[in-house]
């Protein structure tokens, strides 16, 4: 019984290589792949595309080499927006899944001019993405542009009190209403101040405040108010500060209640290291003849430290060595040095 002998190999085949694996065990990832499903030809998956279906992603310096942008293109204005998406998730991850963050940041980016002021305001109040922007934010917008602010203007103020656009439209009209009953000029600086200090303050707060404040300096109600349209921010100073300040003018420094009336910019100062440290240099000088004995407080306390420094301080430093350093000590809250020096 004869038996038959396999076929002969074709000279041409070859044997096939077995595929490479991994340590693991695994294929190793490449770095696009597409969809099980995908038809051939099909668009390769990419970025969180892949994630979520379970594969790697390709490698961020692939992705660059296959952008076909070259380096004058559009790609550091896509290398800051992701990195902005990115920092933005990690600051707000909740409020990150219930919006469309290309519609939010396409209006935030150029409406505050950089991506860490979005990020400064996002972590203070995350209402800044959740709001509506049509209902809410742009109408709020409307409202403030109504009452004279610019749109440059709008979003200066916006990083301080976000809630001027993000919160009910009611309520930013009601402000805007409380703001121009002060009596201050609309397109001004003033009225800016104004609405900044009656948004953080409640309808019966403010009016508690000007009583205290005409209690504290035995005033009328209409020079109060007289008082707060030259400064309008002296409303977010709290009464503790703004009593003590004004008994140590009065009864230190030596000034009348007419006096702060007129400069009510006197009460944004910081008591400690501002005006006690100055108030005693200016004593200093005064008991050994540098300076008139009529020298205006005010003009002292006003000036920035380095030109009170080389007005008041330095012009000294032979005949009174030791004032410079006590001067320093005493802005960061050592009275007793400066006190030593006055001897």
């Amino acid at each position: 019984m004869t038996t038959s002998s396999p076929p002969a190999a074709s000279p041409e085949s070859k044997p096939r290589k077995p595929p490479s694996v991994s340590p693991t065990g695994n294929r190793p990832p490449t770095p696009t792949q597409c969809s099980p499903s995908s038809p051939a030809g099909a668009r390769p998956l990419q970025g969180r595309h892949q994630a979520a279906l379970g594969q790697r992603p390709a490698h961020p310096q692939l992705q660059r080499r296959q952008h076909p942008a070259g380096p004058r293109g559009p790609l550091p204005q896509l290398r800051l927006l992701r990195r902005a998406d990115q920092q933005f998730v990690r600051v707000a991850p909740y409020s990150f899944r219930t919006f469309n963050i290309d519609e939010k940041l396409g209006f935030w980016m150029p409406f505050l001019g950089s991506p860490d002021k979005f990020l400064r305001i996002v972590r203070r109040n995350s209402y800044l993405v959740t709001s509506d922007l049509h209902k809410v934010v742009k109408t709020n917008m409307r409202l403030l542009q109504e009452y004279g602010l610019s749109v440059q203007e709008i979003g200066k103020m916006c990083v301080s009190n976000p809630r001027l656009l993000t919160g009910n439209p009611d309520s930013t009209r009601a402000i805007l209403v409380r703001a121009d009953e002060m009596g201050v000029p609309r397109n001004t600086l003033l009225f800016r101040q104004a609405v900044t200090a009656v948004a953080g303050l409640g309808p019966e707060t403010m009016a508690s405040k000007l009583k205290m404040m005409a209690n504290s300096l035995g005033c009328s109600d209409a020079e109060v108010a007289i008082m707060v349209q030259r400064n309008p921010l002296v409303l977010v100073r709290s009464r503790e500060r703004i009593q003590r300040i004004c008994e140590f003018l009065t009864k230190v420094v030596g000034v009348d209640t007419k006096y702060i009336q007129g400069l009510p910019t006197i009460l944004m100062y910081s008591l400690e290291r501002r005006l006690v440290p100055r108030h005693y240099v200016m004593k200093v000088l005064q008991e050994k003849g540098l300076i008139r004995k009529d020298q205006s407080f005010y003009t002292m306390v006003s000036l920035s430290d380095s030109v009170f420094c080389s007005r008041y301080v330095h012009p000294h430093k032979d005949g009174l060595p030791s004032l410079a350093d006590a001067y320093a000590s005493a802005c960061n809250g050592k009275i007793a040095h400066l006190r030593h020096a006055m001897k």
